[in-house]
């Protein structure tokens, strides 16, 4: 019987271990972006008045970014390894959907709801 570990796949699974992570953190990006234009489609179709300003700035933010994984790639601060590169790559990505999704998540302080003590 072969069980598998996070640790250590055996044999030739080891190999695909790095690519498997990949997949999966590249899999995450797609949900993640999906929900940002889901929230921001939502924005625009229900004439939010930050519309106009978030379709600027998304336009904005993503030239932004492409220079900076540019920047990222001359420095060779994503790796030397294909691996590597995907991996960094992904994850500057992530972390400005993610950054993305709180800000068009977030309430804005006079639409929360007060409790009875406020």
């Amino acid at each position: 019987m072969v069980v598998l570990s996070a640790d250590r796949p055996p044999g030739n699974l080891s190999m695909l271990q790095p690519w498997f992570q990949t997949g999966l953190d590249a899999w995450m990006l797609t949900i993640e972006a999906s929900s940002v234009i889901a929230l921001r489609t939502a924005m625009f179709a229900v004439g939010s008045p930050n519309s106009g300003s978030e379709a600027i700035g998304m336009v904005g933010e993503k030239i932004a970014s492409g220079f900076a994984l540019n920047r990222m790639a001359l420095a060779g601060t994503l790796g030397i390894t294909p691996e590597a590169a995907i991996s960094a790559t992904l994850n500057h990505y992530r972390e400005k959907v993610g950054a993305n999704i709180e800000r068009l998540t977030a309430q804005p302080r006079d639409a929360r709801v007060r409790g009875p003590a406020e």
